[in-house]
């Protein structure tokens, strides 16, 4: 059964709420609870270089931020994509969002990866520099002090598209590669998801490409175009996080608006409800008469911090 979302937040949302204001607002003293590394690069495939943004908390936060120290020495990985656009632009909703004002705050070390844009590379491989992110934080723990067994993954819209996908779909490293990034496996310990589209068969009253065929290029490079109509279900489903769900997954943390004429909200409720069919541990929050983004988001992304402190405790993943 879908869980709904609880009907009254907590008293630190709520005054986050008040605090911040709307989504409209600007972040709040964020060079005070982390430092950024900007345009950091993780790795270089076909003569493109690939890039992240690292926010380090600095361990000093404002009290509307709820700051401790249950995230210190545990990494979030971040899949930063608006419409399978990743350009700088698309940090702003995340900062508004107080997406890493509320995760530094609590000791969280961030990874922002830009996966990409749609004009270059298909979903296929967004998807893999989304893995390829995920090995180099792992090849890179000690660097920045992170446990990497213990790695949290986000995104929302089409970032939280890409996340699901990647860790519904882990891959095993090879331990005696000679790229060290290749060697790391792609597996998390959690992930939470905001909005995220999850069925591309089935979008709003038919499949995708129907509705948007000028999006083909998402699923097929240039050289490789269908030749068949089985040809495109079958890489449609592939890259449908919904047709990858089968058990023995990381716990998933999801919320979604049920007025999101972008995404619709059944997107979210069929990855729910495949996810419980297999036993995967999932929190959902359906919150009521809202779109794609909301001014009280940060509170959603308050309950979300609390559930990746439960979910990447030591005892928790233990």
């Amino acid at each position: 059964m879908i869980s709904q979302r609880p009907r009254h937040h907590t008293r630190i949302g709520l005054l986050l709420v008040l605090l911040l204001g709307p989504l409209t607002a600007a972040p709040v003293q964020a060079d005070a609870i982390y430092q950024r590394i900007e345009d950091h690069p993780f790795a270089t495939l076909d003569g493109l270089t690939l890039y992240m943004d690292i926010f380090i908390p600095t361990g000093e936060a404002p009290p509307q931020f709820a700051p401790g120290n249950q995230g210190q020495g545990l990494g979030i990985l971040q899949v930063v994509s608006g419409s399978w656009h990743s350009d700088r632009s698309r940090f702003r909703p995340h900062e508004v969002a107080q997406v890493y004002n509320l995760l530094c705050a609590r000791g969280y070390t961030m990874f922002a990866v830009r996966p990409g844009d749609r004009d270059n590379y298909t979903l296929k491989e967004m998807l893999e520099h989304v893995r390829m992110g995920i090995r180099y934080v792992k090849a890179h723990a000690a660097q920045w002090d992170i446990d990497p067994e213990r790695l949290g993954l986000m995104g929302a819209s089409a970032g939280g598209h890409l996340a699901a996908l990647a860790a519904l779909d882990s891959q095993p490293g090879a331990p005696d590669h000679r790229n060290n990034l290749l060697r790391q496996d792609t597996s998390v310990a959690a992930t939470a998801l905001f909005f995220p589209p999850t069925d591309f068969m089935d979008w709003k009253d038919g499949d995708f490409l129907s509705q948007a065929p000028g999006l083909l290029s998402l699923f097929f490079a240039p050289d490789e175009q269908p030749q068949s109509l089985a040809e495109i279900t079958e890489r449609v489903k592939a890259i449908s996080p919904l047709y990858r769900v089968a058990g023995n997954h990381p716990p998933f943390f999801i919320a979604h608006g049920d007025a999101d004429s972008i995404v619709p909200v059944t997107q979210s409720r069929k990855l729910v409800a495949a996810l419980e069919d297999a036993d995967v541990a999932v929190q959902y929050q359906e919150i009521r008469g809202v779109g794609h983004n909301w001014p009280t988001l940060p509170v959603q992304v308050l309950d979300m911090v609390n559930w990746f402190d439960r979910q990447l405790s030591t005892s928790e993943c233990e």
